[in-house]
């Protein structure tokens, strides 16, 4: 994996070889895992990306960052959802509470709150993104591995973390990474749509994030 990334880096742009999940081909392929829910989440992703195939949103896969994030989001959305139930009918696990709970900062003289993943991590991605901004690579680069090193200590292991691996979480508009506002506008189309059947029907026919915007006007 090293190897890769160092003759990669050597054309001047950033990089990460990981391992996938999954894959949608037809039918859809998953990594071998001993973990059930995981295994049910990622299995209802990849056949959602095939059913999303057929149709406009899939189509157009690829064609620019937006629509890549616009499909990944609408698999991780629906796939959580079509999981929870999988779960809940086949195997008894309780539905649990996905209602997003906001970020609470200490109260003075409080106790800290304990170390809080996506919070660290998105307040991380916000400040490497200022620095490129500033034109500041190398500066950017430096600040990414001091904050895998503080992430490490909390006991998340990440192997590298730097631009390449920010742009390639960060197609999933809703999780912890990823600062784009599709993410949120997806949940509100969701919460507006009266089913997840119309969820899907809705943003299947998207071909561009204008689209999804005009839809929540």
């Amino acid at each position: 994996m090293e190897r890769l990334e160092a003759d990669v880096d050597r054309l001047g742009v950033s990089s990460l070889v990981v391992t996938i999940g999954g894959i949608s081909t037809y039918p859809a392929m998953i990594m071998q895992t001993g973990y059930r829910d995981w295994a049910v989440q990622t299995v209802a992703h990849e056949w959602l990306h095939d059913y999303l195939f057929l149709r406009p949103l899939g189509w157009s896969y690829g064609q620019s960052h937006d629509i890549i994030a616009i499909n990944e989001t609408v698999a991780d959305i629906a796939s959580q959802e079509v999981g929870d139930k999988a779960l809940d009918r086949f195997y008894g696990v309780p539905i649990p509470d996905r209602s997003p709970v906001p970020a609470q900062p200490p109260k003075p003289g409080g106790e800290e709150p304990a170390f809080n993943f996506n919070r660290e991590m998105r307040a991380t991605r916000q400040a490497a993104d200022a620095l490129l901004a500033q034109g500041k690579v190398d500066e950017a680069e430096r600040y990414l591995e001091e904050r895998r090193r503080v992430f490490l200590d909390e006991g998340y292991v990440i192997r590298k973390l730097n631009q390449a691996y920010f742009a390639f979480y960060g197609s999933y508009a809703d999780g912890p990474i990823s600062v784009d506002p599709i993410g949120r506008d997806l949940r509100t189309l969701r919460r507006q749509a009266a089913s997840l059947k119309e969820f899907m029907s809705i943003t299947s026919r998207l071909t561009s994030y204008e689209e999804l915007k005009a839809l929540l006007r």
